[in-house]
């Protein structure tokens, strides 16, 4: 049963691999990889605004979506969803010296994107 289990699991590690290696070779369009990179920046640091006792301004929020996100993208707000919920599991588990390093990071990028002042 074990052995299932081993090729069960490497069966999904295999196909999760060709799924970004299909990603990766589709070549996205140079706008669409800025979006995604903003959508996945913007929910490390959204998804971080309670984890790390920070407190966003939600027009300077809105401000850099308009001027950065691709207006016709349907997959932002998905993607934003996807990986704010992703780094509030991921916080959930972190040690007070990971805090710490997070945070820091987090709140850096959050200045630099005009959240908080």
């Amino acid at each position: 049963m074990s052995g299932i289990r081993m090729f069960a699991s490497g069966r999904n590690c295999l196909l999760t691999l060709a799924c970004l290696a299909i990603a990766f070779a589709a070549g996205p369009v140079h706008a669409q990889e800025d979006s995604g990179t903003l959508a996945v920046a913007l929910g490390e640091v959204l998804g971080s605004e309670g984890f790390c006792g920070l407190t966003y301004d939600q027009n300077a929020i809105r401000t850099l979506m308009d001027k950065n996100g691709r207006k016709e993208d349907t997959e932002f707000s998905s993607t934003l969803r996807m990986v704010t919920g992703w780094t509030r599991y991921q916080e959930s588990n972190m040690s007070a010296s990971a805090k710490a390093d997070r945070c820091t990071e987090i709140e850096r990028v959050a200045r630099s994107y005009g959240f908080i002042r």
